[in-house]
């Protein structure tokens, strides 16, 4: 709906006009969507979180097993430092 107020003021010899337009916009309606448990997670669960729930890779990433495999098997075989995420998470982290 937009409302619209026209005001016109003569005084002294001098005239002012002024329009003032009020629109209303409609608030966009929002949906959650959860993967995994019902349960609370704080920060990122890992891949450990979704092994062997193909549905939930699936919703999560768009991939199915068998080509997260393929992925995971072009990268290099490293050994990870201290405090670093191994690579089936940063794999998930990067297909998210």
């Amino acid at each position: 709906m937009t409302l619209l107020h026209f005001s016109c003021e003569i005084d002294n010899g001098g005239v002012s006009t002024q329009i003032v337009q009020k629109i209303e916009a409609k608030r966009p309606e929002f949906s959650d969507k959860q993967v995994g448990d019902d349960r609370r997670y704080i920060g990122f669960s890992g891949f450990k979180s979704i092994e062997g729930r193909e549905d939930k890779l699936k919703e999560l990433t768009s991939v199915t097993f068998t080509v997260f495999s393929l992925l995971f098997n072009l990268f290099p075989k490293l050994q990870p430092r201290i405090h670093e995420m191994d690579l089936e998470n940063k794999l998930l982290l990067m297909l998210w």
